[in-house]
C-alpha cells in the first residue's frame, strides 16, 4: 500500500491547474475556477472545470471528475499506483516513494526488454497464416513492412512452448504478458511492437479484429507512445494518424514519414519535444475523416505552434485504412500528395485487387506493361517504378538498364540479374537510396527478373505462334551484317 502521507503530499504539492496546462490543455478564468475542452471526449465547448481551491477537475460533458491523480490515470492510461508513482517523478523535490513490502520488486528495465524482445519473436513467427490473411484482407500487402516493423500474431499458445519451470512464467505475469488467470493478454490479437528512440520496445499494441465490443489493447501499466517515431531522426516533414493501422495504410501508398499518436489523446508534451528536439518542421495531420477527426485536428493544431501544420480530411467519413481499402494504394498516394481533394481511384498495375491480396503464399502474375517509349518496358511495385531498357538475354545473362522511381528519387543502373553479386549490390543501392526494408526490395527485385525472362521470351513465343523467324537485338545485327 502507498501511505497515505505520501499522497498528501503528492496532492499538495502539485498545482491541478498547471498540471493540466503542462498536457496541453488551455484553461481559461471562469469565475473562481477555471474552464477548458475536455480531454476525455469529443468537446467542442469548454466543459472541463477546475475548481483550484479543491484541487478537483469535473467534465459536465462526459461526467470524468476527481483530482490530480485521476487526471493522470484517465489521460495516461494508467492504475493508480503507478500515476502515483509518475506524478512523483515529475515532481523529485516532493517526499519519496516508499518501499513497499508486500509487493514484489520491479523487474529491472533491460530484463524487462529481453522478455519482450522473446515474445515478439515468437509472435512473428505466427504471423504467417492467420494473421497475414487479416493484414492483407485490410490492403496492407507488402511483406516488408511486416519484418520492419516485426507485426506477430499471438494464437494463445505461448504457454505450451515457455519451460514450466523456472521464474519466466511469473517474470511475464508481472509484466502483463500473461494475465491472473494465466492466459494470454494478447491473445487472438495482431500484434505491433512500439519502440522508442532507441529501439526498445515502449509497449505492446495489440488489434483484436474480430471482436465487437473490443477492438484495442495494451500492456498494463506502460506508456503507449506513439509508433514508428524513430523516423523523427531523419525525417524533417512527418505525417500523424490515430491508429497503426493507418499509419501502415499510408506506409503501403508509398510515404514512410508516418507516425501513428495511438488516439486523438495519444499525443504527449514530451512527443512534441522530440520532434522540435530532432528538427521536425512540417506536420500533416491526416486523422479520421469525420467530425470528431477533424475536431480532434483542429486540437491537436493548437498544441503545435511553431510547426508548419497542414490538415487534410478524407472524404466520407474514411479513415486512411478504409479509404486504403475503397480505393487502392495509388489514390491514397494521391490524395496525400493533393492539395484538396482525392484523386479518382485508378485501375493501375501497382494497386491489385483487395480480393488478390488475400492470398500471400500465389505466386504474383508478372507481365510487363506495354510501353510505346521505345526501347524498354515499365513495372511498378507498389509505388517503385521500374524501367527496363536494353535487356539482352543469353543462354547464362540476363542483362540490362533499369532505372528505379519512388517519392520523387532516382536511380540507375546496369546488371546482369543472373549474377547474384550484381542483384545484391542492385538491392543494397536501392535500399540506401529509398530507405525501404530489404526483404521488400528484395521480393522487387526477384519479380523483375521474372518480368524481364517474360519480356526476353515474348520474340520467341510470338515466332513460335506465327510461323515466323523474327530476328531483332544482336541477332539482327550480325544476320544483316552477314
Amino acid at each position: 500500500m502507498i501511505e497515505k502521507e505520501t499522497i498528501e503530499a503528492i496532492k499538495s504539492g502539485v498545482d491541478l491547474r498547471t498540471y493540466i496546462e503542462s498536457r496541453g490543455i488551455p484553461l481559461k478564468k471562469n469565475g473562481r475556477g477555471y474552464v477548458g475542452l475536455c480531454p476525455f471526449h469529443q468537446d467542442t465547448k469548454p466543459s472541463l472545470s477546475v475548481n483550484i481551491e479543491k484541487q478537483l477537475w469535473q467534465c459536465f460533458g462526459c461526467g470524468a471528475a476527481g483530482d490530480v491523480f485521476r487526471f493522470v490515470e484517465l489521460y495516461d492510461k494508467l492504475k493508480f499506483p503507478l500515476a502515483v508513482e509518475k506524478l512523483h517523478h515529475e515532481h523529485p523535490h516532493l517526499k519519496p516513494l516508499p518501499a513497499q513490502p508486500d509487493q514484489p520488486e520491479p523487474l529491472p528495465e533491460p530484463k524487462i526488454q529481453q522478455l519482450l524482445d522473446r515474445v515478439i519473436s515468437i509472435y512473428e513467427n505466427n504471423l504467417e497464416n492467420t494473421g497475414k490473411k487479416v493484414l492483407y484482407d485490410r490492403g496492407i500487402a507488402d511483406a516488408g513492412l511486416f519484418g520492419r516493423h516485426r507485426i506477430g500474431y499471438c494464437n494463445g499458445k505461448l504457454k505450451e512452448i515457455l519451460p514450466q519451470t523456472g521464474p519466466i512464467i511469473e517474470e511475464l505475469g508481472r509484466i502483463g504478458i500473461l494475465n491472473s488467470r494465466g492466459g494470454e493478454h494478447f491473445s487472438g490479437c495482431l500484434v505491433f511492437p512500439v519502440f522508442d528512440l532507441d529501439g526498445n520496445i515502449v509497449t505492446i499494441y495489440g488489434r483484436f479484429f474480430h471482436q465487437a465490443t473490443r477492438r484495442h489493447v495494451f500492456l498494463p501499466h506502460r506508456s503507449t507512445g506513439c509508433w514508428n517515431i524513430w523516423i523523427i531522426k531523419s525525417c524533417s516533414d512527418i505525417i500523424l494518424t490515430e491508429s497503426i493501422m493507418d499509419a501502415l495504410s499510408i506506409e503501403t501508398a508509398g510515404y514512410s514519414n508516418v507516425i501513428s499518436i495511438q488516439g486523438t489523446n495519444g499525443l504527449s508534451n514530451a512527443d512534441i519535444g522530440m520532434f522540435k528536439a530532432h528538427g521536425v518542421s512540417r506536420i500533416t495531420l491526416l486523422l479520421d475523416g469525420d467530425d470528431p477527426g477533424r475536431e480532434a485536428a483542429l486540437r491537436i493544431k493548437e498544441r503545435l505552434p511553431g510547426f508548419d501544420i497542414t490538415i487534410k480530411t478524407l472524404p466520407d467519413g474514411h479513415d486512411p485504412n478504409s479509404f486504403l481499402m475503397a480505393n487502392g494504394a495509388d489514390s491514397l498516394a494521391g490524395f496525400i500528395a493533393s492539395e484538396s481533394e482525392p484523386v479518382a481511384p485508378k485501375n493501375v498495375p501497382d494497386t491489385p485487387a483487395l480480393s488478390s491480396l488475400t492470398a500471400p503464399d500465389s505466386a504474383p502474375d508478372i507481365r510487363p506493361a506495354p510501353d510505346t517509349g521505345g526501347d524498354g518496358f515499365t513495372v511498378s511495385f507498389g509505388l517503385r517504378k521500374y524501367r527496363v531498357m536494353g535487356l539482352e538475354k543469353g543462354a547464362r545473362k540476363l542483362k540490362c538498364t533499369v532505372r528505379i522511381e519512388h517519392a520523387g528519387r532516382l536511380h540507375v543502373d546496369t546488371l546482369d540479374f543472373y549474377s547474384a553479386r550484381a542483384r545484391r549490390a542492385l538491392a543494397q543501392d536501392i535500399c540506401r537510396v529509398f530507405n525501404e526494408a530489404p526483404e521488400t526490395i528484395e521480393a522487387d527485385i526477384t519479380r523483375l527478373m521474372q518480368a524481364c525472362e517474360n519480356a526476353a521470351n515474348a520474340p520467341r513465343q510470338e515466332k513460335e505462334a506465327s510461323g515466323t523467324v523474327i530476328v531483332a537485338g544482336r541477332e539482327k545485327q550480325e544476320a544483316e551484317t552477314f
